[in-house]
């Protein structure tokens, strides 16, 4: 069996979230990016809804090919368009940045598309397997997580639901028996929730790190308590 990878671009109508389309980029020749395929499919759709003049804001992730002043979709639109439009970039997308930029300063780069090189960094594709610590500190300081009505909560993938309630329960040093046990979600550098996740419930296990390697670990935990988390869940209430 052939595994095919390739690029599926989204596309919907905000605030309501409609679905409008999705399309597979065309390959640029030698003097175009695929930034530029993206723009020119995106045109097409706006052109197929009469959405050309309507338009205002453009939403997506931080990533470099939508972001780029002169050179991302994001650009290449607004020259097709022949206008500006407001840029709403996506905030949980960009709150990631600090984590990856931070675990490379103090622990180690990445070893590959779902592996970490440092000390730290290094035991986390282990975490599920190592034994529960009912002495773990509590990292109390910070503020709280943002208070989700019980619709949010419900509404929330696996993994936001655990890194929620995980970061509850490290803040007050007691953890809950359901979590105690748990399992974390997959690595994976396209998507850091599981990586804070996996941080924060190494802080709970026995994981033989002392000295200097120990003091790395709390800055990173800390973070996440404090910053990732913090401003993810802010960002999911908004």
């Amino acid at each position: 069996m052939n595994i095919i990878s390739e690029e599926h671009v989204s596309v919907t109508e905000e605030p309501s979230g409609r679905y409008l389309s999705h399309f597979v980029p065309e390959e640029p020749n030698l003097k175009e990016k695929p930034a530029f395929k993206v723009a020119e499919a995106l045109y097409e759709i706006l052109l197929q809804n009469d959405s050309l003049d309507s338009l205002q804001i453009l939403m997506g992730d931080s990533t470099n090919q939508n972001t780029g002043w002169r050179g991302g979709t994001h650009a290449h639109l607004e020259k097709l368009i022949k206008r500006k439009l407001f840029w709403a970039i996506c905030s949980i997308h960009t709150n990631e940045l600090p984590l990856r930029h931070l675990i490379k300063s103090v622990d180690g780069n990445t070893s590959s598309g779902k592996g970490f090189m440092g000390p730290v960094g290094s035991l986390l594709s282990k975490v599920n397997d190592m034994e529960y610590d009912p002495n773990f500190m509590a990292l109390s300081s910070g503020e709280d997580l943002i208070e989700l009505s019980k619709d949010i909560e419900k509404s929330l993938s696996t993994d936001q639901k655990i890194c929620y309630r995980l970061v509850k329960a490290v803040k007050s040093g007691v953890l809950p028996i359901n979590l105690q046990d748990m399992k974390c979600g997959t690595l994976n550098h396209a998507r850091w929730l599981t990586t804070g996740q996996k941080l924060v419930f190494l802080w709970t296990r026995k994981h033989g790190l002392s000295g200097k390697n120990l003091e790395t670990l709390e800055i990173l935990v800390k973070f996440c308590l404090q910053y990732y988390f913090k401003l993810y869940f802010d960002s999911i209430r908004l």
